[in-house]
């Protein structure tokens, strides 16, 4: 429960308030939107949960809090899926990403994704090389409300 924890775009930090009454500490949230982070940092303080928060572009990391930083976990629960669909050349975005994940992800590290975009062969092969995949959960797919089995990955 002290690993350090990154939440990659953490929108109002419900995941981290969730791990923080688990007991787990050193945690971090980042977001691209500043209302999103202002949100976090709200409900952090209003469930008394110390976890650090920062408008900050995963892509570009240099230049950011997580400058130099390293996590036992980082985790993700869409952001790999909106700049694959954002303006702009996505490919060139995702590598960035990738690219930025890897310094900041510690050798031994743990990266959790989950994606509703891409299926598991899709992604191994996106982060390959460099990460390995030790386990995917697949959710159901939802098919105009209604649940349909054999959804795509999720983490």
């Amino acid at each position: 429960q002290s690993d350090r924890i990154l939440d990659i775009g953490c929108g109002n930090g419900a995941l981290l308030t969730e791990l923080a009454e688990r007991g787990f500490g050193n945690l971090c949230g980042v977001d691209y939107s500043e209302r999103a982070i202002e949100l976090a940092k709200e409900v952090a303080r209003m469930e008394e949960v110390a976890a650090e928060f920062s408008v900050t572009d995963v892509c570009n990391t240099d230049s950011s809090i997580l400058k130099g930083r390293e996590f036992d976990v980082c985790l993700d629960k869409g952001t790999y899926d909106a700049i694959s669909m954002g303006p702009g050349d996505a490919d060139m975005q995702r590598a960035m990403y990738i690219q930025s994940l890897s310094k900041l992800l510690k050798d031994d590290g743990l990266f959790i994704i989950a994606s509703s975009n891409w299926t598991k062969e899709e992604l191994i092969e996106h982060f390959n090389p460099g990460f390995v995949c030790i386990a995917a959960l697949t959710a159901p797919k939802l098919h105009f409300g209604e649940p349909e089995s054999g959804g795509n990955p999720t983490v």
